[in-house]
């Protein structure tokens, strides 16, 4: 088990397998909040990779604050 700091430096240094963990942890909570705003499994699905690639381009710019 990495922690969260393991994986965003690896997400940030465009380690597939720590994207893949990123995607493990997340993507089901993630999938859950898509499902409430789409109008099928489909888009939710679309919407989930969508958001995804946006977090893994956007990474570099994590903070870590609230």
């Amino acid at each position: 088990m990495f922690s969260d700091k393991e994986i965003i430096d690896g997400c940030i240094k465009n380690d597939r397998k720590m994207q893949k963990e990123l995607y493990k942890k997340f993507a089901p909570k993630m999938y859950s909040i898509c499902l409430r705003y789409a109008k099928s499994r489909e888009e939710a699905q679309d919407i989930l990779q969508e958001g995804f690639i946006k977090v893994y381009t956007k990474i570099s710019q994590f903070s870590g604050e609230n």
